[in-house]
């Protein structure tokens, strides 16, 4: 579930950062006067468009993977509770072994 929540911080992360580029792609590169549809060109509206090239300056998706300490950080509750389960289970069955009657 850690993992889970990792990559959609990761992934919220990335989709602000896209969108603030995008926003100021469209803020400078724009022109206001010609930012609005005014006529229709070969079945598709007029108006401004960005050169494609100018989208390659946008960040791609890179999802750093979390490490295993990361991973074990997350779970130290877990962890201990099992090491702790894990413990009981061998002192209950030592107890139990102590106390029973041994056959000759």
């Amino acid at each position: 579930m850690v993992h889970q929540l990792e990559f959609e911080r990761q992934a919220e992360a990335y989709r602000f950062t896209l969108i603030q580029g995008l926003n100021d792609l469209h803020m400078n590169e724009v022109d206001q006067a010609q930012d609005r549809y005014e006529s229709i060109t070969n079945g598709a509206p007029s108006r401004q468009r960005i050169e494609a090239a100018l989208f390659d300056t946008l960040p791609a998706f890179d999802f750093k993977r979390p490490g295993l300490a990361w991973s074990l950080e997350q779970q130290t509750v877990g962890l201990a509770a099992g090491g702790l389960g894990i413990l009981l289970a061998i002192g209950g069955l030592a107890w139990i072994a102590t106390r029973r009657p041994r056959l000759a």
